[in-house]
């Protein structure tokens, strides 16, 4: 069942400051959803953990204004400088790969992506509350799957048996 999550501690919110859906956090639900690990939790920022989220989503903007920044000095000197000095062929040949790599640097800021989030206080609807009021950590988790292995080993399971395919003879001859 879906669930209001804090995205800078990872626990349930009952109110909290709204993560605004911007193409990046598609793009991450639309990969998620393909590879089958999308929970569809609703993403907040918790009004304890406000002020942190902040100050990385500060550092995230200098980042990427810096990353920018770098991108474009790459493009300038492999492209434009050689334009300066006449040398057609040089700046031709500088365009794809100084191109490449400006975009690989600067997308290579995105891997520490900190979204944005509305201004305003909101309430998380009933339906991603849920009922029980201990939220879902570390140490629970621990606990119920100890509890399940711990049963696995009491019980006494048979090996399973082998298939068809495993027990047919190899094949002597040609092959087709």
């Amino acid at each position: 069942m879906p669930k209001a999550i804090c995205v800078a501690t990872g626990k349930e919110v009952k109110e909290g400051y709204k993560v605004i859906d911007d193409p990046v956090i598609k793009f991450i639900r639309a990969v998620k959803m393909r590879m089958g690990s999308y929970k569809g939790n609703l993403l907040y920022v918790s009004e304890e953990a406000k002020e942190e989220y902040v100050k990385k989503r500060k550092g995230f903007e200098r980042y990427l204004l810096i990353a920018t920044g770098i991108a474009i000095v790459i493009l300038v000197l492999a492209v434009f400088l050689p334009l300066v000095t006449s040398d057609f062929n040089r700046a031709l040949s500088n365009l794809l790969p100084s191109l490449f790599f400006s975009l690989i640097f600067y997308f290579l800021a995105f891997a520490q992506y900190v979204p944005r989030f509305e201004d305003k206080l909101t309430k998380v609807p009933a339906k991603y509350i849920s009922k029980d009021d201990t939220p879902n950590t570390e140490k629970n988790n621990n606990a119920k799957s100890s509890k399940k292995s711990s049963t696995r080993a009491k019980t006494n399971t048979k090996p399973r048996a082998k298939s068809k395919a495993s027990k047919a003879k190899p094949r002597r001859g040609k092959r087709r």
